[in-house]
């Protein structure tokens, strides 16, 4: 992977924290669970050691498009090429009861014919000088930091999950009008 041009982000938060999306369908920045927070993804800063949160559809030739749902700070994702189109949307919610998710939600749509994807969770927490254990059941995965300046992070998903050394991934192929989501954030309780 090479440096994208700052250019070639988006920008996504939720009043706590930020996470810049690359047209490429990769986060390569996130500071958690707050701004001045150690990050836990930066592969802005380094592409090889920083770690990054990257869906990849496996299409030859393509176009993509990034753009902001009209007055929100949903951003999507659009690419497109002769094989098929597919739209990555990303957002950390907002609660409006006063208890904050504090999340990443990325829905992966394919809208017209039949997609390969690559997907592949690579947190790196604290500027990639804490190591991590990763725990991964069938549909999520649970990143524990070795030290506690950083919180443990869980990746929920709707597709099953495998690990690769500390990351967690997953291949799988979707038709148009089939969809997938994957949960990045704090771990939740279980059952829910």
């Amino acid at each position: 992977m090479s440096f994208e041009p700052i250019e070639n982000y988006g920008v996504i938060g939720n009043m706590c924290s930020i996470a810049l999306v690359s047209v490429n369908g990769s986060i390569d920045f996130l500071c958690y669970p707050n701004f001045d927070s150690p990050t836990v993804f930066a592969a802005l800063l380094d592409d090889e050691k920083g770690g990054c949160f990257e869906i990849q559809p496996q299409l030859g030739k393509r176009k993509v498009r990034q753009l902001y749902l009209p007055d929100t700070n949903i951003l999507l994702t659009r690419f497109l090429a002769e094989e098929g189109v597919a739209e990555l949307t990303d957002y950390m919610p907002i609660a409006t009861d006063g208890e904050q998710p504090n999340e990443i939600i990325r829905t992966l749509a394919v809208i017209r014919g039949e997609i390969e994807f690559k997907m592949r969770c690579q947190p790196r927490f604290d500027y990639a000088r804490c190591g991590h254990t990763v725990n991964i059941e069938d549909q999520y995965a649970i990143f524990s930091p070795v030290s506690d300046a950083c919180p443990p992070l869980a990746l929920y998903s709707t597709v099953a999950l495998r690990q690769q050394s500390q990351d967690a991934i997953s291949n799988f192929t979707l038709r148009a009008g089939e969809r997938v989501t994957f949960v990045f954030g704090g771990v939740r309780p279980q059952g829910q």
